[in-house]
């Protein structure tokens, strides 16, 4: 995985809970939500989120390693002054 787009759609789904509020929050649908979920879980080969019988999606420890690592990430660019880097 190495898409930023990636990341975004993990730590929606964290922080929504459902494919439906995960796709809310991105402006999108809940079909893209999982299938980038879906893509990224093949990809690694781990298990991201497991579902309830109420389709409320809960994060694997696996998901909440990358979840806190793009956390930080996006941490990281809100915290850039992008007018301080273009006067370099």
């Amino acid at each position: 995985m190495r898409d930023w787009n990636d990341f975004q759609y993990i730590l929606a789904l964290e922080e929504g809970g459902t494919m439906k509020h995960a796709a809310d929050l991105l402006g999108t649908n809940a079909t893209t939500v999982s299938r980038h979920i879906k893509r990224v879980s093949e990809e690694l080969g781990v298990m991201l989120f497991s579902v309830n019988k109420g389709g409320d999606w809960k994060i694997t420890p696996e998901g909440q390693k990358l979840a806190d690592e793009a956390r930080k990430f996006r941490s990281s660019l809100e915290l850039m002054d992008f007018e301080e880097l273009n006067q370099k």
